[in-house]
């Protein structure tokens, strides 16, 4: 798998699908280490506060880096479907960075609303090694309540767009629309578009359905960053 990655891509010349596909792969790998130090029972002791804020920070800005870069995949796979033209070019560029600049803003901002805490000694006695809470509850209700509504208008806008970019594909075709979709790719695109649509619904507030096993959210975390690279 490595050897064809070196191939396929690493041959390639820096251009911005290469760029893309090298940030969600790396990104995916960087921020794993420093989550399983968070998130896991791994017996090292109560580290330093810094440490701790350290590791949330830099794994959350990973995981940042890896759903806007794949994100941006399907944005650029679109604009190759409908012929690269300039204006969808502009188009996708302008609709994708201002959902960007948003949510990173709004992201950062929960972020830096968390702090470390002394770690309680029943979780020491676990094995994990940090606690972490957030500073302000009326920060992070807001804060999240309005990343939700930009997640959902990003998701629908995206939906939208891969649907028509199918249907707008499949029109200048001889085949049926099921070969076109088998053929480009289309399949990883509505799989894709169809995870962020159920995750975002469940997350919105007041939504009538809700993931209470986050069997959609642990789906969305696996396999969207994989779908850029197949």
């Amino acid at each position: 798998m490595f050897r064809e990655e070196v191939e396929k891509i690493w041959s390639q010349r820096w251009m911005l699908g290469k760029i893309l596909f090298l940030l969600t792969q790396y990104s995916t790998l960087l921020g794993i280490i420093p989550y399983i130090v968070l998130q896991d029972r791994i017996h090292i002791g109560a580290m330093d506060f810094k440490a701790c804020l350290g590791l949330y920070w830099f794994t959350n800005i990973m995981m940042m880096i890896v759903s806007h870069s794949a994100e941006a995949s399907l944005w650029l796979c679109l604009y190759a479907l409908l012929g690269t033209k300039k204006r969808y070019l502009i188009l996708f560029t302008t609709l994708f960075l201002l959902f960007v600049i948003s949510s990173a803003t709004f992201g950062l901002r929960y972020i830096s609303t968390v702090r470390a805490v002394p770690i309680s000694p029943d979780n020491e006695r676990l094995g994990y090694g940090c606690d972490l809470v957030p500073s302000s509850a009326t920060i992070t209700l807001s804060t999240f309540t309005i990343v939700a509504y930009l997640n959902l208008a990003k998701t629908a806008l995206v939906a939208i767009a891969g649907v028509v970019t199918l249907l707008v594909r499949y029109r200048r075709q001889n085949n049926t629309l099921l070969n076109v979709i088998r053929r480009e790719g289309g399949i990883y695109f509505l799989s894709m578009i169809v995870l962020r649509v159920c995750d975002t619904i469940f997350r919105t507030p007041g939504s009538p359905v809700k993931d209470e096993y986050k069997i959609v959210q642990v789906y969305v975390h696996t396999y969207i960053p994989l779908f850029p690279q197949l």
